[in-house]
């Protein structure tokens, strides 16, 4: 059985803090946002890794391109 404190009726609990949906709204607001810049933060890191990953097969290390033999 839960606490006297806990018990929760017309939308206050016993010792006279009230839930509101504000306070649901806005703690969700707060976690969305965080959620969106983690997945922005991470989508831009991607792409730039992509992109660095396809300059670089574009162009090899210098000791891996071939070497043409000097002219005589």
């Amino acid at each position: 059985m839960a606490p006297s404190n806990y018990r929760f009726s017309a939308g206050e609990f016993e010792n006279g803090y009230s839930l509101r949906l504000s306070d649901v709204s806005v703690c969700f607001l707060r976690y969305a946002l965080v959620v969106w810049m983690a997945a922005t933060f991470t989508h831009i890191d991607l792409v730039q890794r992509a992109k660095i990953g396809c300059l670089r097969k574009a162009w090899p290390p210098a000791h891996q391109l071939p070497i043409e033999p000097a002219e005589p």
